[in-house]
């Protein structure tokens, strides 16, 4: 994913993707992956400042103990 696969490659990726769905999804999720990874620290900024109140910490904690 980091250099351009030569092209003997390339084919034998695509004919195994052919008999191989599950790769195929695979290559796809990585790639979606390295797209969003890449626009992460654009949108930094649009994350959520929001607080979670006291009392649902109080509730959390006592969950957590019993």
């Amino acid at each position: 994913m980091d250099k351009e696969l030569p092209l003997t490659t390339r084919i034998k990726l695509r004919i195994h993707y052919l008999m191989c769905s599950f790769c195929e999804r695979y290559a796809k999720q990585l790639n979606y992956m390295r797209e969003v990874s890449r626009e992460f620290p654009e949108k930094i900024g649009e994350i959520s400042d929001a607080k979670l109140p006291a009392e649902a910490k109080q509730r959390l904690k006592e969950a957590l103990q019993h």
